[in-house]
């Protein structure tokens, strides 16, 4: 885990570098900004970086006894308090826990770090409580909030807390990194990047989540689309919706999308059989063998499907229901 890790934020990272070296870090921090744009991660390299025995420029050494303490979770400098399930509050406990902490002393080295990934939830009873601990805590302890934005916090915490706004990246960085190491072509690169709005994290979540590729899933429900029933349309558009608790776009905005460009790749070789001229080049024999069940009729009708789709979905159509309809309407094709 290394600073440059943390994708587009230099300038803050530069920041932090400094003041770490200087002396000058607030010991109050308060990291904001819009899911997946890179708060957590922040987070843990801060604290990382502060309870690293030997850091370098680059970031902490990965290799000292705190750092192999904080990879296995068994720092016992580094406290976590977050709630036990999402959407819970952290009430008055957790603030005590985090003061009687604060009154031991350390154990590895004069540094300790208090995190709040989910400070939002702290409630008013336990964030007040918390004040003096922040305003004046021993020397060597670092607060780490996290909310999604200021408002989120109190004003009498925000007050004490240096805040950092964790900025999401320009579509143009997104898409281009992604290219770069995740080995996206560039409309796939960009597809993301305007659906997630510079927020990596929710690529990167997305993608790690997931066993079979946007891509690959839509090339196996077109070669078995045709033969399903009404209960299989019902139970793999569930399937998709129940992927949104993990996934954010939702996955059928993804799939919508790169079935535009394979339909746009079957017609393609259903007119002139060229395959140079596709898009999905390396998908070639799958394709061919698709144009065999998509006929031109079909798939034109298709593409007029996945049109209308998506544009219900882009003004906030119930993706559940547009899912069933684009379904259906698909297998329809077939039973006409």
């Amino acid at each position: 885990m290394r600073w440059n890790d943390l994708v587009g934020q230099e300038r803050t990272v530069h920041a932090w570098q400094r003041a770490i070296s200087q002396g000058t870090l607030a010991h109050g921090l308060l990291l904001w900004g819009e899911a997946g744009t890179g708060k957590t991660l922040a987070g843990k390299l801060l604290a990382a970086h502060w309870l690293c025995l030997t850091p370098t420029l680059d970031g902490p050494c990965g290799v000292c006894r705190a750092c192999q303490l904080r990879e296995h979770e068994n720092h016992p400098d580094l406290l976590i308090l977050q709630p036990e399930e999402t959407g819970k509050s952290l009430g008055i406990e957790a603030a005590r826990q985090a003061i009687k902490a604060l009154t031991l002393g350390t154990n590895i080295s004069s540094r300790r770090v208090v995190w709040f990934p989910e400070a939002a939830a702290l409630t008013s009873e336990a964030a007040n409580s918390l004040l003096k601990s922040i305003e004046e805590p021993p020397e060597g302890t670092l607060f780490i909030l996290e909310a999604r934005s200021e408002e989120d916090v109190l004003p009498t915490i925000l007050s004490r807390c240096q805040s950092w706004r964790i900025l999401p990246l320009t579509e143009e960085a997104e898409s281009k990194w992604l290219q770069k190491h995740k080995g996206m072509d560039s409309r796939t690169g960009d597809t993301w990047a305007r659906l997630t709005g510079g927020a990596l994290g929710l690529v990167l979540k997305s993608l790690n989540s997931e066993g079979d590729s946007p891509r690959d899933q839509i090339l196996k429900w077109l070669k078995e689309l045709p033969k399903w029933t009404a209960v299989d349309i019902v139970e793999a558009a569930a399937k998709l919706d129940k992927e949104k608790k993990e996934k954010s776009p939702h996955p059928i905005r993804i799939q919508v999308e790169e079935a535009q460009s394979i339909f746009r790749d079957l017609w393609v070789l259903a007119k002139t059989g060229k395959i140079d001229e596709v898009i999905h080049k390396d998908r070639q024999e799958e394709l061919k063998d698709l144009t065999k069940l998509w006929q031109e009729e079909n798939i034109l009708q298709g593409i007029e499907y996945l049109n209308h789709c998506r544009e219900a979905l882009e003004r906030n159509g119930n993706p559940r229901l547009w899912t069933e309809w684009l379904f259906l309407s698909l297998n329809r094709l077939f039973r006409s």
